[in-house]
């Protein structure tokens, strides 16, 4: 699943049924990827998805994101490297990036943290509380 949403230049539209917000979603399984598309849309989120972190910094030049939710673990550039350089970018430096990881141990989390993630979420993933803390984070950074 991917579709790039033009947007107003904030990541967020006005469609006549309020705000809706573009959310990039970054991860190198197929599956976890439909299962953003699942739990993170219509009608308040408009999904974006990438299957690697190269192919994320791509699209941020194409469409304008509300958020980002990023693997830690992929091949390639991994969670970590993807955050420092959105991060890096004017268009992300105050977006609400959440990282995604199967690491549960201090030795994974301080460095999403330090990278730069806004919050971090661990797997088996809880998709419903995802899709809230998503929800409010975009609410709040508004």
């Amino acid at each position: 699943m991917q579709a790039i949403v033009s947007g107003n230049g904030t990541g967020r539209d006005t469609d006549g049924t309020g705000r809706v917000a573009t959310v990039l979603a970054v991860d190198d399984d197929p599956i976890q990827r439909e299962l953003y598309g699942i739990y993170l849309g219509p009608p308040d989120i408009r999904l974006v998805t990438a299957g690697s972190g190269e192919a994320a910094l791509e699209l941020i030049g194409s469409a304008a994101f509300a958020a980002a939710i990023v693997d830690y673990d992929m091949p390639g550039m991994n969670g970590l490297e993807l955050v420092r350089r959105l991060r890096a970018d004017s268009r992300f430096a105050t977006q609400p990036i959440v990282m995604v990881t199967g690491r549960d141990d201090l030795i994974g989390r301080n460095p999403a943290l330090e990278s730069g993630a806004t919050a971090l979420v661990y797997k088996p993933v809880d998709w419903r509380g995802l899709a809230e803390l998503v929800r409010s984070l975009v609410a709040k950074a508004g």
